[in-house]
């Protein structure tokens, strides 16, 4: 008995870790999208350097999810980092574009 309590204590702290973890990872996806629209509205940022930064942050993405066992929660959080500021350079320079 004593076994099976400790074995769904630490599933249960594992859930709230990986909880905690994803609630990271939207604040900083949405921290660095409104960091990218206000950085976009002060200094030009070309479109095409947005992209840029969409790709590689997408890639890092996709390379945390296949690799994850070689690759730190860091790596992942940097990847959403570099995806939200470049969606936010984009939405503002389309939002110009209209």
């Amino acid at each position: 008995m004593e076994r099976l309590r400790n074995t769904l204590s630490g599933l249960v702290s594992k859930a709230r870790v990986n909880l905690a973890g994803r609630h990271i990872a939207l604040f900083v996806f949405l921290w660095s999208f409104i960091f990218g629209i206000l950085v976009s509205s002060f200094i030009y940022i070309v479109p095409i350097y947005s992209l840029v930064l969409i790709v590689i942050g997408f890639v890092g993405c996709v390379v945390y999810l296949f690799i994850k066992t070689r690759v730190s929660i860091l790596f992942l959080l940097i990847s959403l980092t570099i995806f939200g500021f470049g969606v936010g350079a984009m939405r503002y320079a389309v939002k110009d574009f209209h």
